[in-house]
């Protein structure tokens, strides 16, 4: 099935067209026209995860160690070690080639999944890429890790309708000292210049690489790093990502990492051209959640966020030796479904997207860990969208209903006052236009609504002049998409 491929074909002649927009982080293309690449990068991705495929963790996928040791580094030096490099490279490239089927793919589509996360590290560049680092002996073994990469990730994804974010989980010298940053070795080394720069350079190559998938709209973004240990170089390597990666394709989403500190985060993502943050979303490791009981973990569940944010991972995880000794065994199932639904929930109102950690192990349908597991409980809803069909006849009659409710609110809160009503209704028309246009689009919705807002404010005072009304036009906006999504019962 060429779901992906097939809607996207007649979008892939669509020229790019600067904005007008002097907005911060808004950079989108004519909305009577809105490209495929553009739809993929900014509607919501109701994502997931699919870890320990080319960034592996004992832990998900012991069945690939035969030595000591929990990295990537750790597999490979086991495997060449014990059964030789011709041997190695085949385990390795048989897991590559095998780790998801059609199977798995369909079940993803099936239940509304249009994007995954898919981890991997400088390593899976193969050749060069490799010199002068702990793998390089191991560089016959990756000799097609790269080529795999595109075939069995991107390409096959785009097969049944799904997007890829394009994760570059393990950086030159380590961006933490967690085992899926690819050595065991407990340090972060990244921030040497060196590190930072062979990084630089691998991200230009990889956007090289990505550019005939961005036009054709598989690829959601390209992740620069994965949570990195804070450095005040971190913002420097961001902007000279920026520069490296969109010199070469001005259209690819770059996303960022926040380094567990959000706010610093999205406000240096406000004010750069097609940047979205990832935040990672646990209640399973910290001392604060550990005094908590599952309900009280529910209950705070949130996120102050805004949409140029994806929670790039979270789980229905909650700690065994304090939190679930709360409560009887016999309340878990209920408790985690609430848990899982509330995340859901929240991220679909207060972000741009997000993606469960994870889809396939060795121990499958992965419990707490496995989305799988989680959708067939209960726990994760399907993100699968109803049929329903854009009615174009019906946006002049909402938007006149929505017009007049809103004129009449405003003539009894500030009677008297001459407002600009009329820019409401333009900015509902619009609205419903947009998310009309996203619907249309493999039932998608909105997902980077900030920067819509943005691009489309910015657009209509270049036309229609400045105002202290513009507020209306936002209000407008935000109206009309909801009410296109709501008459769809969109998700």
């Amino acid at each position: 099935m060429k779901v992906l491929k097939k809607i996207l074909k007649k979008n892939e002649s669509k020229t790019v067209h600067a904005s007008s927009a002097s907005s911060a982080n808004v950079q989108l293309a004519d909305p009577d026209n809105i490209p495929a690449w553009e739809m993929v990068a900014n509607r919501y991705q109701f994502g997931v995860n699919i870890g320990s495929w080319f960034c592996l963790e004992r832990w998900l996928t012991g069945s690939m160690y035969v030595g000591n040791g929990d990295s990537e580094l750790d597999a490979v030096t086991g495997a060449v070690q014990i059964l030789g490099t011709d041997k190695a490279k085949k385990k390795f490239e048989d897991h590559w080639r095998g780790f998801m089927s059609g199977e798995d793919w369909q079940w993803l589509a099936d239940n509304g999944f249009n994007s995954v996360r898919v981890p991997f590290g400088y390593w899976t560049l193969g050749g060069d890429y490799l010199s002068a680092t702990p793998f390089e002996p191991y560089k016959e073994v990756y000799a097609n890790a790269w080529s795999i990469y595109k075939r069995c990730v991107i390409e096959r994804a785009a097969d049944y309708g799904i997007s890829v974010l394009v994760d570059l989980h393990g950086v030159y010298g380590g961006a933490n000292g967690d085992i899926h940053s690819g050595t065991s070795s407990g340090t972060a080394a990244f921030y040497s210049n060196s590190s930072m720069c062979r990084t630089i350079e691998s991200l230009g190559f990889i956007a090289e690489e990505l550019k005939p998938y961005v036009s054709r709209g598989y690829i959601a973004g390209l992740q620069v790093i994965n949570e990195p240990q804070y450095g005040k170089s971190l913002e420097s390597f961001y902007d000279q990502c920026l520069q490296r990666i969109h010199g070469i394709d001005s259209t690819l989403q770059v996303v960022i990492a926040d380094s567990w500190d959000p706010q610093r985060y999205r406000g240096f993502a406000q004010n750069r051209i097609n940047v979205t943050v990832d935040t990672h979303y646990y209640r399973t490791f910290s001392d604060d959640d550990h005094k908590l009981s599952p309900q009280a973990i529910i209950d705070s569940t949130g996120i102050d966020a805004d949409t140029d944010v994806i929670v790039g991972e979270y789980s229905c995880v909650m700690d065994e030796n304090t939190t679930w000794k709360r409560v009887d065994a016999g309340q878990r199932q209920n408790l985690v479904n609430a848990f899982g639904q509330k995340q859901f929930d929240v991220f679909r109102r207060s972000t741009a997207g997000s993606y469960f950690w994870t889809y396939r192990m060795d121990w499958m349908p992965g419990g707490e860990w496995g989305i799988k597991q989680m959708v067939m409980q209960g726990a994760i809803p399907s993100a699968r969208q109803p049929d329903s069909k854009v009615s174009d006849t019906s946006r002049t009659a909402k938007c006149q209903e929505m017009l007049a409710t809103h004129a009449n609110y405003w003539n009894q809160t500030s009677p008297g006052e001459s407002m600009e009503h009329w820019r409401f209704e333009k900015g509902f028309m619009r609205g419903w236009s947009d998310a009309a246009a996203y619907w249309k689009f493999n039932k998608s919705v909105i997902g980077n609504r900030r920067r819509y807002r943005l691009d489309r404010l910015s657009r209509h005072v270049g036309e229609c002049g400045t105002s202290k009304y513009l507020w209306e036009f936002e209000h407008g906006y935000n109206q009309g998409r909801e009410a296109l999504e709501k008459s769809l019962n969109a998700i």
